[in-house]
């Protein structure tokens, strides 16, 4: 929460790094919420325990408080979400409130889970 707070302030941050952290579920929802106002380009939260519920906090703080329109790679593999997850960053990506510049998304789930193949297709 205390990053998102500095993200909010727009600090000449580009880069966060957490992978491997525990930011959970509840910074994950802070983190999506602030990346309206920062000016980030690489957001990694790669292996971070965000599970399901978690990116779709990420996913609906990004839509209701504007996207970061700098963000051109987010990372978020690694994590214990599958399916669900999967959708809802689908769902952010096709919608009106999709980063402009984002280029690069990764997801893939930490093992055992796995995305079933339709959502792997897409």
């Amino acid at each position: 929460r205390t990053i998102a707070a500095v993200l909010q302030v727009e600090c000449g941050l580009y880069s966060l790094l957490l992978r491997r952290t525990r930011v959970s579920d509840e910074g994950a929802a802070a983190l999506g919420a602030a990346l309206g106002t920062s000016s980030l380009r690489v957001l990694d939260l790669g292996e971070c325990l965000i599970s399901n519920v978690g990116i779709r906090y990420f996913c609906r703080g990004v839509q209701v408080h504007g996207s970061c329109f700098g963000l051109q790679e987010l990372y978020l593999d690694g994590n214990p979400a599958g399916d669900p997850g999967a959708i809802e960053i689908l769902q952010l990506v096709e919608g009106g409130k999709r980063p402009a510049n984002l280029k690069l998304i990764s997801f893939t789930p930490s093992p055992p889970m796995q995305l079933s193949a339709e959502i792997a297709a897409a």
